[in-house]
């Protein structure tokens, strides 16, 4: 979690810093969380599925991933063109930082 929201945190400071620098932290920040995290999210979802199901739902997991990466990259394109880099990374960290809120607390009550 607290990854999750050094990463929106960084990606939300675009609005108000403009600077190379910047970039290469958020770039290097980027990298981290995603290299860091990929091994312990697929060790989360394995613990959830049961055995005879792992294989169907991973590739439907792996499925949903590629089609975000299709639908979201030419939206972020097309962004960056009408807006810039720093507003439209920038609302994706926004994003990114309000999703994972809303399905962490949704979580949090379904499960007590």
């Amino acid at each position: 979690m607290s990854f999750t929201a050094i990463l929106g945190m960084s990606l939300i400071l675009l609005f108000f810093i403009r600077s190379q620098y910047y970039w290469i932290y958020t770039i290097c920040v980027v990298s981290s969380v995603n290299n860091f995290l990929q091994p312990t999210l697929n060790e989360k979802i394995n613990e959830h599925i049961q055995s005879k199901n792992r294989t169907t739902m991973l590739s439907l997991t792996s499925m949903f991933d590629n089609m975000l990466f299709f639908i979201g990259d030419p939206l972020l394109g097309a962004s960056i063109d009408k807006v810039g880099y720093n507003r439209s990374f920038g609302v994706f960290g926004l994003l990114l930082f309000l999703i994972f809120a809303l399905f962490y607390f949704r979580n949090k009550k379904v499960q007590n």
